[in-house]
């Protein structure tokens, strides 16, 4: 699970660069669902060099003050309100094996703004793992219910639904990973891609 989730961490890391590279200048980043802060210690570590804001949405009050004690290098900014998220606009957004833990997933994906360009990449996870089975113990006993975690193709329908047109899934094992356009014209949801790649994807924290 540690290797899945740094190889996925290292894709989207490549990502980020890239696309930092192609708009010439240094890039806002939002994470939804930031829990704890783990997640944005290893990202903002890897892609420091390259970010302008780092924004970490968490609306659990505890779970945000457990994450404002790590020592994160890169400048980060909590915000904790889907209003506050629609008022940013970022380059990219992060959501690491967290949306499946959100009371409000559709609400907070269609409060994200995108600049032109910009960009969603989503870590989920489709079955249970110990990870999963470690969190919903000690943090949120909802995560084992049936709508919680979704299918693949779930996922690419649930955020298809919410103003994003998804043009990429890689899934391994228990695992997937999705990256979404902003879709300006929303049309109807989509059909789940026929041809999966394979690639590393994270688990749940």
């Amino acid at each position: 699970a540690e290797r899945r989730l740094q190889r996925a961490l290292d894709d989207l890391s490549e990502r980020i660069f890239g696309h930092s590279r192609e708009m010439g200048r240094r890039l806002r980043v939002m994470e939804i669902g930031s829990r704890t802060g783990v997640i944005t210690q290893r990202l903002t570590d890897m892609i420091g060099a390259v970010v302008e804001e780092y924004l970490c949405f968490e609306p659990s009050p505890v779970l945000a003050e457990i994450a404002a004690g790590r020592d994160v290098k890169t400048a980060t900014r909590q915000i904790t309100s889907a209003e506050q998220v629609a008022a940013a606009t970022v380059d990219v957004v992060v959501c690491c094996a967290s949306l499946h833990q959100l009371p409000e997933v559709g609400v907070v994906l269609e409060a994200t703004t995108v600049a032109d360009g910009g960009w969603l990449w989503v870590a989920e996870i489709c079955g249970l793992t110990a990870a999963t089975l470690a969190s919903a113990a000690v943090v949120n006993p909802d995560l084992l219910s049936p709508a919680s975690l979704r299918a693949a193709d779930e996922w690419w329908r649930l955020i298809a639904q919410h103003r994003w047109q998804p043009v990429q899934m890689a899934q391994d094992g228990p695992g997937l990973t999705i990256v979404a356009h902003r879709d300006h014209t929303f049309t109807p949801p989509q059909a789940t891609p026929l041809h999966h790649t394979t690639a590393a994807s994270p688990t749940a924290r």
